[in-house]
């Protein structure tokens, strides 16, 4: 049999997958001195000649590596390795060393002893001149327990500012899908710690920009959603719309009013779509409509019910740092405001939920400890914990601690 040879690496190395697959079934169906078991040796052999060894492949879960860098598999060729993956690991190893191109009868013997069986010689099973069989000693990265989840929450929010921040930069531009979408899948990371993710927005020392305060109304819009159980596609198309919007109407102070910003960004949205592309991108085009919904509102939209919770959202970080002050409302005076304004101006069903993801107190409600410090709250108690308390620049843990109202002479701060 005579092969052509190959320009590309990776055609060389999927013929020898192709190769090997067939080689392995052809000597377990007809044994080892059929004459197709003999040709799909010599087929072998030719095709880890043209694959240019000295080398090694690597078959770790569902992944193939050259040398240790990663190989792309064809559809086919994936399929085929996942089969030769087992097969390797059942005679011992998943790695493959080819030093060399191996001659006919040497790479008969190497199939031969990859077959599992208790009369196998284990130890010469391994080896054959030109090709060996070995155990990679391989770790798929640091095991999830050991990774503090307050701590990644906490990186995850704030690299999520730093890509927001980067978004501002071309108000007017076409919107950079990639970057949203990069925004929002940490957004979603940073879920891993909920209670730390609102610490970190909430009560972080550093101005509430436009790229915070949208990051923090994606994090708000994940919190209900997931709430009320939306499918996680519902959820990235909210998160990336509240953000989207914020990042174009809310400035320095204030902002623009919701339909202004949405009027604004849609032209964005539509400029940033790729007829080259040969089809729609379903994500784009959620977003876009939800934009489009808050732009010109219609009724009995089926986007209504989730254009208010946006709606919800982009208010409150509106009126967070208001226009003309030098202050910025906390949490808490915003959820003060939000039930002054319901139902008239708020959407009741969405404020109920938002409310029931907060708990009895909001991080960074100001609060009066059991022995009357005052502090910022950084953490409610849970059933096995207790509060946590930021007084004086230390964070203490009392027993209790009571909300402090402005009626008590505290205003924003």
């Amino acid at each position: 049999m005579s092969l052509a040879p190959h320009g590309h690496e990776e055609d060389a190395l999927g013929l020898v997958f192709a190769r090997l697959f067939v080689a392995v079934r052809t000597l377990k169906v007809h044994g080892p001195e059929h004459p197709l078991t003999q040709q799909q040796a010599a087929a072998l052999t030719e095709a880890l000649g043209l694959a240019a060894p000295p080398f090694s492949l690597q078959f770790v879960e569902q992944a193939v590596f050259r040398d240790r860098a990663l190989v792309v598999l064809s559809p086919a060729n994936f399929v085929r390795c996942r089969w030769l993956a087992e097969a390797l690991l059942a005679a011992g190893g998943n790695e493959l060393v080819v030093e060399r191109r191996p001659d006919v009868p040497t790479a008969l013997a190497f199939l031969q002893r990859l077959e599992p069986g208790p009369a196998r010689d284990t130890e010469r099973a391994l080896e054959t001149p030109g090709l060996r069989l070995g155990k990679l000693d391989a770790s798929l990265g640091v095991a999830a327990h050991e990774v503090d989840p307050e701590l990644l929450a906490a990186v995850q929010l704030t690299r999520a500012i730093e890509r927001a921040e980067a978004l501002c930069l071309a108000p007017e531009a076409p919107w950079a899908w990639p970057q949203g979408v990069a925004v929002v899948r940490r957004v979603e990371r940073a879920w891993v710690s909920p209670e730390a993710a609102e610490r970190v927005l909430e009560t972080a020392p550093g101005a509430r920009h436009a790229a915070r305060r949208g990051v923090t109304a994606a994090f708000r819009a994940l919190a209900c959603l997931r709430a009320v159980g939306a499918a996680p596609f519902v959820q990235r198309v909210l998160c990336h719309g509240a953000l989207a919007l914020c990042l174009q109407g809310l400035g320095t102070r204030g902002g623009v009013p919701l339909p202004e910003a949405a009027a604004a960004l849609l032209p964005r949205l539509v400029a940033s779509q790729d007829p080259t592309r040969g089809r729609s991108d379903p994500h784009r085009e959620r977003v876009s409509a939800l934009v489009h919904d808050l732009a010109e509102p219609s009724e009995g939209s089926p986007l209504a019910a989730l254009a208010g919770l946006v709606t919800l959202l982009y208010d409150l970080e509106r009126l967070r740092c208001p226009a003309g002050a030098t202050f910025d409302l906390s949490w808490l005076d915003l959820l003060a405001e939000a039930l002054r304004r319901c139902p008239s101006r708020v959407d009741p069903r969405w404020l109920r939920v938002l409310l029931q993801t907060q708990g009895a107190l909001p991080p960074g409600a100001r609060v009066r400890c059991d022995d009357g410090r005052e502090g910022v709250l950084l953490a409610s108690a849970r059933a096995d914990t207790r509060h946590r308390v930021l007084v004086d620049g230390l964070v203490v843990a009392p027993a209790s601690a009571a909300l402090i109202l402005a009626g008590d002479g505290h205003g924003p701060s």
